[in-house]
């Protein structure tokens, strides 16, 4: 997909949609802020990533995403978590900074649905290089 950027987002919000076009770009994004982390250890399936998923719902406003690379039973295989599971994610998404609070992002938000017309006008452009083929966002 190709997104156009019209001028009413803030020049922070413009830069994250100019850089994050898909789910890979905004994981790097959040690992660059601190918001990301790869599990280190092979886990299974059950019970131990659902136990990791309960865990991170505990601190809706911190709690990073979290991507685990060595899963039992499937080699070659990932799994991300928790990608919009915290505030700080949410923030970073809106190109807000990390500890913008609740109600600060419930205002852009609501500034932001209220528009008369779509903030980013998106053109379909699949990148078929993935296994499930996804669509890209190209600002």
């Amino acid at each position: 997909m190709v997104a156009q950027i019209k001028s009413d987002l803030s020049r922070d919000a413009r830069a994250v949609a100019e850089r994050v076009s898909c789910l890979r770009d905004f994981l790097d994004y959040l690992e660059e802020n601190n918001q990301c982390v790869t599990w280190p250890d092979l886990v299974m399936p059950e019970p131990d990533i659902s136990d990791v998923a309960v865990a991170a719902r505990q601190d809706s406003m911190n709690s990073p995403a979290i991507i685990f690379d060595k899963i039992h039973g499937y080699p070659g295989k990932r799994i991300a978590l928790n990608v919009h599971g915290s505030f700080n994610n949410l923030a970073l998404l809106l190109g807000c900074q990390k500890g913008t609070s609740i109600k600060e992002l419930f205002f852009v938000m609501i500034e932001r649905w209220g528009a008369n017309e779509a903030l980013l006008d998106f053109v379909s452009q699949c990148t078929p290089s993935a296994p499930c083929g996804p669509i890209r966002l190209i600002a």
